[in-house]
């Protein structure tokens, strides 16, 4: 599509010619300048609604034992003490920074690991009525004494960069929660949920692989977490118990005073989004561990996602309007080109008209463009909270909500 033309009338003032050259001359008054401005993009996951309080709170049985059923994937090893291990190198950004840490992995035939069929996994057989089973296999899996080696490895390398970068219970909990969101997602994984240290050796997982890594990691560093177990959608995920001074905008899940907020783990999100499907949906709520900490930058999150849907609403008004502008300004430029007018006065008011169309129609695009750098800075930087609220405030875009 060519850009956009126009006829001046003759009878527009000096300074409107000036002004149409001006834009003309910036590319905002041709049709090709809605090329820039986007309609406003689907967010990655749903605003929280209302606050609500939901799921029910179970204890599982007793644990049932630990079993892979995949075959592993031939990785050069080195031969330790102990028996051949598999070094598995990971890089992912947290907050401001891009960090990697190695952990070593052993051969799970040298482990003692249970190889099983697919009939030894509750998630094969499930029927409603056997949460506990399943909630039980999960924490088996979780808990298991063969997953202590990987764990205390794994929280040897994320406490160096929790030392080095000096980071608060918040900040570690995110970066954790950051590491595992960046494992590969594989779309491909077993029903029957391969262990953590499965996960770590092919260096990917599904939600509930790599949920159950970051819940034994947490929980592990003393936080209040738990297992959200969405039986009907057959999925699960993590929970983090929040601490707030404010009543959560954020869906939370569990008995009233639990308030656990769900954590995406299948790609990098702010603590507490979720996905549309899990909306309405009802939760297992099954708390793993006995920790205290809770996660305390829920208000940092709640700010960030009510500025980001107040940008929503404000490009979708910027977007709506300037078309309405631009067809106006057709109008009009059509009737000051044929000149038809009975009188002067008619004239003169369409020509201020026409002018003030003008000024609005480039002022909402610079307005659209600057709310749409920020919005998607927000969508690029899930990893960064704290960046997220920053970029707010120093953007000052507040301003233009």
């Amino acid at each position: 599509m060519g850009p956009y033309t126009h006829r001046v009338h003759p009878l527009l003032p000096a300074f409107i010619i000036l002004l149409l050259a001006f834009a003309l001359s910036c590319g905002c008054m041709v049709r090709e300048a809605d090329g820039p401005l986007t309609p406003v993009p689907e967010p990655p996951m749903p605003l929280p609604s209302e606050p609500q309080v939901n799921g029910t709170l179970i204890t599982p049985d007793a644990t049932v034992p630990v079993t892979v059923s995949l075959p592993l994937e031939s990785m050069p090893t080195e031969e330790t003490p102990g028996g051949p291990v598999t070094m598995r190198t990971f890089s992912f950004v947290s907050g401001t920074g891009t960090y990697t840490l190695s952990v070593p992995v052993g051969d799970p035939a040298m482990s003692g690991a249970t190889v099983s069929s697919g009939d030894d996994c509750p998630m094969g057989r499930w029927r409603p009525g056997s949460e506990k089973e399943v909630s039980s296999y999960y924490l088996g899996t979780i808990f298991s004494a063969e997953e202590e080696e990987l764990y205390t490895a794994l929280q040897k390398e994320l406490s160096r960069i929790h030392r080095m970068e000096g980071l608060n219970d918040d900040e570690y909990l995110e970066l954790v929660t950051n590491f595992i969101q960046q494992i590969p997602y594989d779309p491909a994984a077993p029903l029957c949920p391969r262990n953590p240290s499965a996960v770590i050796r092919e260096g990917k997982g599904d939600c509930d692989e790599k949920s159950g890594l970051l819940l034994g990691l947490l929980s592990r560093e003393d936080y209040d977490v738990a297992l959200l177990l969405f039986t009907e959608e057959h999925h699960a995920t993590a929970g983090v118990r929040i601490a707030s001074s404010t009543s959560p905008s954020f869906r939370v899940f569990g008995p009233q005073g639990r308030n656990y907020v769900y954590v995406e783990t299948t790609r990098p999100s702010l603590i507490g989004l979720y996905q549309a499907a899990f909306a309405t949906a009802t939760p297992i709520v099954v708390p793993v561990g006995n920790g205290t900490i809770r996660y305390r930058a829920i208000n940092d999150v709640m700010y960030v996602i009510g500025v980001q849907k107040r940008m929503e609403d404000r490009m979708t008004f910027l977007w709506d309007t300037r078309e309405d502008h631009l067809q106006e300004i057709k109008r009009l430029e059509g009737r000051l080109s044929a000149g038809n007018y009975e009188t002067q006065e008619e004239s003169d008011n369409d020509d201020v008209r026409y002018s003030r169309l003008i000024t609005d129609y480039n002022q909402m695009g610079r307005d659209y463009t600057a709310i749409q750098e920020v919005y998607q800075y927000l969508r690029d930087h899930q990893y960064d909270r704290a960046g997220c609220r920053g970029r707010i405030e120093n953007s000052k875009v507040e301003l233009l909500l």
